[in-house]
Order: structure tokens, then C-alpha cells, then sequence
């Protein structure tokens, strides 16, 4: 927070919500707001928010409410983030759930896709099958409208399915497509997971459930690959290693030793393969290109969609570099929140859906 607040305008304030006894953090002259209550991970806010009246979840977005504050920034418990910000904000009483939106980066230079739900709602079992059919085609409306804010193009929205053939997927899913096409929205189909990161599609509209799932899947894969790239960045010893395996095979060549040749290539450690081919793709500056390309850090949270005052919420794993990346986040969807919901309310005849 310190670094980040070094990087924004002057006019631009931070303030940390929280009970700073708890570590004893250093607030580096950063405003502060006390509240003496934590909210876990652990606890279930449906029925243990209301008990905790001052904890820093229910302060902070109280602080927006009021005006006190322009945008709450939650890397606390998500349900509670969800049902503290829409208590008393909805943009318009037709809209039933919240969804989050995040940005997902794509093969696509400087093109993204947009994965609403990844968790501010669930596809709800107890309630009549039109409701979650409503919520979908309230998410594409909503997806739309923030993917028009973002990047300031009419986005192509498509609805996650198992296959793109319309007789697929859970009946929600079919009668959703069908309202879809019949909308005017640049509704392009069902699409598929593997679509997500390929810039065929910019907005994937799913319920929270399925779509905090593909997140999570889609950023541990993600990290397990800039794990795998960077375990093929060669030491020290496997450098000189493969120096001196180079030097030999030269000098095998010199004296046309072609047996001797054939021998010593048989026996290269599978290291000195890995170090030569990892001198291939560093003047390429590869590694860093996919790290760069595909950091789903760069982001850092997800955007709450439907509600009046804006609220962004992040991973509660959050490394420092996330949460820095979030607040630069924040601030831009605080510029364009305004936007955002007026494009949703100008389609508010779609929402009697």
C-alpha cells in the first residue's frame, strides 16, 4: 500500500481500514480508520456479519457509502466483501446477484477477456430455474457494460458451456442462450473453457460457482508453467558444465573423431539439453515474455458488478505485489464506475428479464 500510494496522483488518498494492534504495522503515514473487528475467512457471513458491527469489512464500505470514501478495496473474507457492499447500494432493485468480473489476460498482445462470475454469487438450487436464468443474462449485461468501460470497445459475450452446440449444457444455460441471441448485445454463443485465453471471446459469462472454479484452475496453471519456465534457467555449474561439453565435442570434430563424437553426445546429462536449449530462448527474453504476458498478479482483484457505490475485491492470499497491483486497479475502475453503471441502467428494459 505504502509503495503504491507513492505512485498516485497527489490528490489521491489511501486509507487503511483495520485494527493496526493486531501486527503492530508500521502505517508509514498513511490515513488510517480504526475497526476493532476482524472478520476471518473462516466465518460464515450470512450469519456471523451481523455480530460484527465494526470490523474492518463493514467499516471500510460504510466509509464509501457515506462519501467519506470514492471505492472499497476488500482482500477480506468474499462473501462478506459481496453482502457488505450490496447492503443498501443495489444499482436498481431488478438486479437479484452480484457478480464479480476479472480481467484474464490472452495469446492476444494487448487483449483481454473478461470472466464474470468468479464468485460474488452461486447458482442458487432453491430457487425457481428462471431466477438463475435471469442472473446470467443480467451478468451479460453487466459484463458488457464493464468490458465497454475497460476498454472502450462493444464487446463479443458468450456463455460458458461444456461444447458450443446449442443442444449442450444444463437447461438454464440453453434458455439463457436463447434470450441472449434475441437480445441486441454482440452475443456470439456458447463458448468453452479453452476459449477464455485465446481472444476469440472478450466477455465469458458463467454463474460464481463454475466460474471461481476456471479461475482458480486458469491461475494455477499459470503459475505452474512461470514455474516450470524458470526451472529451465540453467546455473552456474550446469553453464560451465555445458561449456566444457561444447569444448569437447569442438575438439572431437578438429580431430574427426566421429565415433568419439557420437559417444560423448550419447552421454550429455539431460541438464547440459536443458541449459542449452534455455540458451536458445533467453536472448528472446522468452521467459520474461510469458511471465509478463500471462501474470494474472497484474490485475490484482475482481470488480463488483450491480452495485451503486463501486467495490473491488481481492484474493485474501494476496502477495504484496497483488495487493499493489489491485490498488492501481482500484483506482482506474473508480474513474469508470459512473460509466459503467449508466450503460447498465441505459438497458434497463433487459432487466425485467
Amino acid at each position: 500500500a505504502k509503495k503504491a500510494s507513492e505512485k498516485l496522483d497527489s490528490n489521491d488518498e489511501l486509507i487503511l481500514v483495520g485494527n493496526k494492534e493486531v501486527r503492530n504495522y508500521d502505517l508509514n503515514g498513511l490515513s488510517y480508520y480504526p475497526a476493532p473487528d476482524v472478520f476471518s475467512m473462516e466465518e460464515n457471513p450470512k450469519t456471523e456479519l451481523r455480530k460484527k458491527k465494526k470490523s474492518s469489512i463493514l467499516v471500510a464500505a460504510d466509509l464509501v457509502k457515506k462519501g467519506k470514501a470514492d471505492i472499497l478495496l476488500s482482500p477480506g473474507n468474499t462473501g462478506a466483501s459481496v453482502v457488505a457492499s450490496t447492503f443498501n447500494n443495489r444499482l436498481d432493485r431488478r438486479i437479484k446477484n452480484f457478480p464479480l468480473a476479472t480481467i484474464i489476460p490472452t495469446i492476444v498482445e494487448d487483449k483481454y477477456t473478461v470472466l464474470l462470475d468468479v464468485g460474488g454469487s452461486y447458482a442458487d438450487v432453491e430457487k425457481d430455474i428462471n431466477y438463475n436464468i435471469q442472473s446470467l443474462f443480467h451478468f451479460a449485461i453487466m459484463g458488457g457494460a464493464f468490458y465497454k468501460g475497460m476498454f472502450n470497445e462493444n464487446p463479443r459475450i458468450g456463455l460458458l458451456n461444456v461444447g458450443e452446440e446449442s443442444y449442450k449444457g444444463p437447461l438454464e444455460i440453453r434458455e439463457c442462450g436463447i434470450l441472449l441471441e434475441e437480445s441486441d448485445m454482440n452475443y456470439i454463443g456458447f463458448v468453452e473453457g479453452n476459449d477464455i485465453m485465446t481472444g476469440k471471446v472478450d466477455v465469458a459469462i458463467c454463474n460464481g460457482y463454475t466460474g471461481n472454479i476456471t479461475l482458480k484452475a486458469m491461475e494455477g496453471a499459470i503459475s505452474a508453467i512461470t514455474y516450470l519456465l524458470k526451472e529451465g534457467v540453467p546455473d552456474i555449474r550446469d553453464i560451465d558444465k555445458t561449456i566444457n561439453t561444447i569444448k569437447t565435442n569442438v575438439d572431437l570434430i578438429k580431430n574427426k573423431d566421429v565415433k568419439g563424437l557420437i559417444d560423448n553426445i550419447r552421454n550429455i546429462d539431460i541438464k547440459i539439453h536443458k541449459t542449452i536449449g534455455s540458451y536458445l530462448a533467453l536472448p528472446w527474453g522468452v521467459f520474461k515474455s510469458v511471465k509478463n504476458r500471462m501474470n494474472h498478479e497484474k490485475y490484482g482483484g475482481a470488480y463488483l458488478l450491480g452495485v451503486e457505490k463501486p467495490t473491488v475485491i481481492a484474493h485474501g492470499t494476496s502477495t504484496a505485489k497483488s495487493i499493489e497491483s489491485a490498488i492501481y486497479f482500484t483506482k482506474s475502475c473508480c474513474e469508470i464506475s459512473s460509466e459503467i453503471n449508466k450503460e447498465i441502467l441505459e438497458k434497463s428494459k433487459l432487466l425485467e428479464l
